[in-house]
């Protein structure tokens, strides 16, 4: 079956009796232009409640911090397996 068939909407194909999934479109088409990441700024900023209200939300100061710890470790660990020459999935 090829990945346009009208009973084939996943874009399944077999080979040897086993069947994988094809993307459609490579992964970088997935990624915004920087005309576009603008554009898209520009559309978050405009659909955010401005007010002179002086109530405070929650601290995101923790989140952040976790977040860069989790990258950090992320970082730590690929760049030990390409050290060691392991493959990356």
């Amino acid at each position: 079956m090829r990945p346009d068939h009208p009973h084939d909407p996943l874009g399944v194909t077999h080979r040897r009796g086993r069947s994988r999934l094809e993307p459609a479109e490579p992964i970088l088409a997935e990624l915004f232009s920087v005309e576009r990441l603008e554009q898209h700024a520009r559309t978050l900023a405009l659909a955010q409640l401005v007010t002179t209200s002086d109530r405070r939300g929650r601290d995101v100061h923790p989140r952040i911090d976790e977040n860069g710890r989790v990258l950090v470790a992320s970082y730590r660990l690929l760049a030990r397996a390409i050290r060691e020459e392991r493959s990356v999935t």
